[in-house]
């Protein structure tokens, strides 16, 4: 019997291997893909990894989330050669991981099948399905093509091997496990959930899938012992860890939230949720019926509801409505496969929700990401799969099962095919992702920038043009500016800037100025724009750093900050300069910037004001860590000039001793 099952394993696993094979063929088309926007922001130190303080400054100065997410950050070490030129390369290690992942849920599906009544003789070829159908799911291509994403996976994969192992130790136990058993099971669960926050922070949502995975498949003692209480505080405990520390948020920084709902995203709480509703039916249907034209990056420009509209509460009634089917084929079936049906459907809607619950909630994240639905697209592969057993079960419905089950897999794979191509032609995948985004200011930024590359530069400035007139895009405008700088004359420039400073009072979603504005300062500063001076530029930032969505955002007052600093020090005023550096160092602190500053403010003399700037940043470092990286780094700096101030010194009393000694 032994060797049957470790035959039926290693047969599952070659299953395995061959679809893995298939996902890797398939993702070679995206060979010719490009970095994508989220990329520089979090890679942008991997450059300087070559040296311990630089290893420990890119690890631990993470600013993707409130953990840094140093685990996935290590990760992108292994990409030190491939950064800038490689993006595929990178996205070559994502795809490994997520092959690591694929193993991972056929050792975990294979256990639970195993404890399915009905479904434990056919455990590995279900659980082989599961993981094929995961692999495949083409909803998955952003999450694996952006290589910043890798957080996804690897967060994913402590989650997982979280679950398998957690899975493996409670099998242990029949029934509710003792005291001793509660401990190992807690340590097991907390220290997994640990290590998948620190790869990303919705890893949290860990200890709900262990809760649900106890719910749906373990049985427990119907005793009231006080062995049983503690184990229901503790499943009850694991349900709401997330919705207790959101609650928490929402109670201790209700203001910072809403704050940056309005200011940040442009849009209320209330809008969010009730998008969120929709949205839910949008991945659902990416998830089971994927449309390779309506996948990507490009999300941006969402459609925003609000509860006056009918389409959200539609949503959450076809929810509820699917819910309720699951509960009565649960209670009500007629016959065990019914029941267990019911089962996996009310598993599918829990698990897909669980883990939703940090990115598609309260928090004010951007409305619409694919890789959200990485583990979530879980529970509707165990739901499928498992129907399509218990028809397997029956003899005379196997010709239909595999005639589903074809189409199912035909439809996944036609599509990763079409999409993963068209990553692999980003010019033609920013053409597409344009026209089914038309509101997406990345999907434009982008569009517009591959047709400079080429040399189509009146197509880019149009788009860009267009767009920004219509959308009132001021992101879009600042970075296009400089393009127009070299063939416009100084009416139309002064035009164009007139139309980008009327853009700031209805600015509400400023997060994208950064991603222009230190080209448009460059290009003014050097006197390549004609009819706009520095002091034109100067004013230009005081009265967007005065917009109240600015102010609210420091990402955002960084730049603007920064680039006032820059244009004062052109101008001549140091002691500006120094101010509006330090503002914005304060608002976003970085080793370049602190670098910088102090190496500008020595190069002009002001030698004391750079010595009180090293100890200010160095001050400020955002932790222990990434101080101790910035003292190695900053520190020989800071030695250097404190040399030159004795050399002065000495100087300065040799000096004043000659003087003496002519005087006498």
């Amino acid at each position: 019997m032994q060797t049957r099952s470790n035959f039926q394993i290693s047969a599952g696993l070659m299953v395995v291997g061959t679809c893995g094979a298939l996902v890797w063929l398939l993702y070679t088309q995206a060979r010719a893909m490009t970095w994508q926007f989220d990329d520089l922001i979090n890679l942008r130190t991997l450059a300087g990894v070559s040296t311990h303080a630089g290893l420990v400054d890119f690890v631990f100065g993470g600013v993707a989330g409130p953990s840094g997410r140093p685990l996935s950050l290590l990760t992108f070490v292994a990409n030190y050669g491939d950064w800038t030129g490689n993006p595929w390369g990178a996205s070559r290690l994502n795809l490994l991981l997520h092959s690591l992942n694929g193993v991972l849920v056929f050792l975990i599906a294979r256990r639970l099948f195993a404890r399915v009544p009905g479904q434990a003789s056919m455990n590995v070829w279900l659980a082989a399905a599961t993981a094929a159908l995961w692999m495949l799911l083409p909803i998955h291509a952003s999450s694996i093509l952006m290589p910043v994403q890798r957080m996804t996976q690897v967060s994913a994969f402590f989650t997982l091997f979280t679950l398998y192992a957690y899975v493996a130790l409670r099998a242990r136990y029949a029934g509710t496990p003792p005291i001793a058993g509660i401990f190992w099971l807690s340590l097991c669960v907390g220290t997994g959930t640990l290590l998948s926050v620190l790869g990303k922070e919705n890893g949290a949502v860990t200890a709900a899938l262990v809760a649900l995975i106890e719910l749906f498949f373990f049985d427990r003692s119907p005793s009231k012992s006080i062995v049983q209480r503690v184990w229901r505080l503790w499943i009850f405990a694991a349900l709401l860890l997330v919705p207790a520390a959101l609650a928490y948020q929402l109670v201790t920084v209700w203001d910072g939230i809403q704050g940056r709902f309005i200011h940040y995203r442009g849009y209320s709480m209330a809008e969010h949720v009730a998008t969120q509703a929709v949205i839910s039916w949008e991945y659902m249907r990416q998830i089971l019926l994927p449309r390779a034209a309506l996948l990507g990056p490009y999300h941006d420009g969402h459609a925003v509801y609000g509860w006056t509209m009918w389409q959200p509460y539609a949503a959450l009634i076809a929810w509820l409505a699917l819910l309720g089917a699951g509960l009565a084929l649960l209670r009500r079936g007629y016959d065990a496969t019914i029941r267990r049906l019911g089962k996996f459907l009310l598993l599918a809607i829990v698990w897909f929700f669980a883990c939703h619950q940090i990115e598609s909630t309260v928090i004010p994240l951007e409305l619409y990401f694919e890789h959200r639905n990485y583990l979530a697209a879980l529970g509707p592969c165990f739901f499928l799969v498992s129907a399509g057993g218990a028809l397997w079960a029956l003899a005379q419905k196997r010709k239909l099962v595999l005639l589903v089950s074809g189409a199912l897999l035909a439809v996944q794979i036609f599509a990763l095919q079409q999409i993963t191509s068209l990553w692999g032609q980003p010019m033609l995948a920013n053409e597409m992702w344009v026209i089914h985004n038309p509101g997406s200011t990345r999907a434009t930024q982008a569009l517009a920038n591959d047709y400079l590359r080429l040399g189509f530069r009146e197509a880019a400035l149009r788009i860009s043009d267009e767009f920004a007139r219509a959308n009132n895009a001021i992101d879009v405008a600042i970075q296009f500016f400089p393009k127009h700088c070299s063939s416009a004359d100084a009416h139309e420039l002064q035009t164009r800037f007139a139309a980008i400073q009327a853009m700031i009072p209805l600015t509400k979603r400023p997060g994208g100025i950064p991603t222009g504005i230190a080209a448009m300062g460059n290009a003014i500063r050097k006197g390549e724009c004609p009819g706009i001076s520095r002091l034109d530029y100067i004013g230009l930032l005081g009265r967007m750093l005065d917009n109240a969505s600015i102010r609210w955002n420091p990402a955002v007052r960084h730049h603007l900050n920064y680039e006032m600093a820059l244009t004062q020090m052109e101008e001549g005023d140091v002691p500006q300069y120094a101010a509006y550096a330090q503002r914005a160092f304060l608002d976003f602190p970085s080793l370049s910037v602190a670098q910088a500053v102090a190496l500008s403010l020595f190069s002009h003399g002001e030698l004391e004001r750079a010595l009180e700037w090293v100890n200010m940043a160095l001050a400020k470092a955002p932790n222990k860590m990434v101080r101790e990286a910035w003292t190695e780094q900053l520190g020989s700096l800071r030695n250097a000039m404190l040399d030159v101030r004795r050399q002065l010194d000495h100087a300065s009393m040799k000096v004043e001793e000659t003087e003496k000694e002519g005087a006498k």
